[in-house]
């Protein structure tokens, strides 16, 4: 593979230009991709090209989280579980889902949201008093990733069981969901 490729393809109607390298993480070497929408939305996944039903986590963006390692949410521990448990596995991937910081409603509201957890330290009255209880997240695209990667039976990586049913919807099939505790 060269350092650097890019691809011009149409999934669905959509068109998707994806660019890719190799990377050398702390956790071992892997692919990077980066999958460009039309509407602008960028989505890096990070790939380990293996055999047999890939292990799949979709991490949603979460910038205080990943990039101050804040202790008010756990999503930047989450993010290095999931890679250490992903780097053992023959085949991997993590699909970082940019634009859906705070559960879809972006950072802007994820700062209110934060502000009135401090508060009130319950995380759901927090969301509720700035109308964001909701989940906004969109998989989609994530479908779409996957699928031009020819992973249409994956296994997830995840604690959450409505991100196996929103990737049903689109045709994935999900063999196994395997959590964070599980062997």
């Amino acid at each position: 593979m060269k350092s650097v490729r890019t691809l011009l393809m149409f999934q669905g109607g959509t068109r998707m230009e994806v660019k890719t390298s190799n990377i050398n993480t702390i956790y071992g070497k892997a692919e990077i991709m980066v999958f460009k929408f039309e509407d602008e939305l960028i989505i890096p996944v990070l790939y380990k090209r293996g055999e047999g039903v890939p292990l799949v986590r979709v991490q949603s963006q979460c910038f205080l989280g990943t990039v101050f390692s804040s202790t008010d949410c756990d999503c930047g521990e989450q993010v290095k579980m999931a890679l250490k448990i992903l780097f053992e596995q023959p085949h991997a991937a993590l699909i970082y889902m940019m634009n859906q910081e705070a559960r879809g409603h972006g950072l802007y509201k994820k700062i209110e949201i934060l502000s009135n957890y401090h508060h009130s330290h319950d995380i759901e009255k927090a969301r509720m008093l700035v109308g964001a209880s909701r989940d906004m997240r969109k998989y989609d695209k994530v479908a779409e990733i996957l699928k031009e990667m020819g992973l249409t039976s994956i296994s997830l990586l995840t604690e959450n069981e409505k991100k196996a049913n929103e990737l049903r919807k689109y045709a994935i099939v999900i063999e196994k969901i395997r959590g964070f505790n599980i062997d």
